[in-house]
């Protein structure tokens, strides 16, 4: 599971950086733009080996499980990269990246990690919006004249906020239901196998019947044969 995690991680990670370059080459965006999500690609992709070694080594259910959830808040942490450096807060619609992350996350995990994941993602993303907002970071905004108001930068990402949560709900409640059909089909399964013992103990027990009786008849009609020769 991992290892296809990693495989859906770099491919998507190259796509993202695959539509950086077709941009940078129609000037959509600057050099900034296009180093910045660069390396921030590289890093998505470089942290597959290292954490799959890792992964390998582990012992114990609860180990593996923390580290997996480390690695799902290092790629939150590479897609917020990802989404500063095409802009911030005007590439806001690079957040659904955060939602592929939860719903691919909340079939496969627990159900609290995608809430966990969510509420990770909004911290990132949170701390992205004021850091851009209040100057501590450089701007990287692919249009420069882009300004919103503080209020309507807030209302977005109380938007973004809301559907982040809606799409942990969302696939937190179909792994649940994915989990409950699978054990349902489980128990079907073994009250077949149940059965198809019962009914094949059955079919021995009514063949050695069989056997039985076509041993007492042999015997009877032997008998008669014998009481029958010896009258005559």
């Amino acid at each position: 599971i991992h290892r296809q995690g990693a495989i859906v991680r770099s491919v998507s990670s190259l796509a993202l950086w695959l539509f950086a370059l077709f941009s940078y080459w129609l000037d959509i965006i600057q050099y900034p733009n296009f180093f910045g999500i660069s390396c921030s690609v590289l890093v998505l992709v470089l942290i597959n080996p290292p954490t799959l070694f890792v992964l390998k080594r582990i012992s114990g259910n609860k180990a593996h499980a923390n580290f997996s959830l480390f690695i799902n808040m290092l790629e939150a942490v590479g897609y917020t990269a990802v989404i500063y450096s095409l802009g911030g807060h005007q590439s806001i619609y690079l957040t659904l990246i955060y939602a592929a992350l939860i719903a691919y996350v909340g079939v496969m995990a627990p159900r609290k990690v995608p809430y966990i994941i969510a509420s990770f993602s909004t911290i990132c993303f949170g701390a992205l919006v004021a850091l851009d907002g209040l100057g501590i970071m450089p701007s990287l905004k692919v249009t420069p004249p882009f300004n919103l108001s503080i209020t309507t930068q807030i209302i977005e990402t109380s938007v973004v906020v809301c559907l982040l949560f809606i799409v942990a709900y969302i696939s937190s409640f179909t792994a649940r239901r994915i989990k409950h059909s699978r054990n349902l089909l489980r128990r079907q399964n073994e009250q077949l196998e149940e059965k198809t013992i019962q009914l094949e103990n059955s079919r021995r027990e009514l063949n050695d019947t069989q056997n039985s009786l076509e041993k007492m008849v042999a015997k009877l009609q032997s008998e008669i044969a014998e009481r029958t020769q010896a009258q005559k």
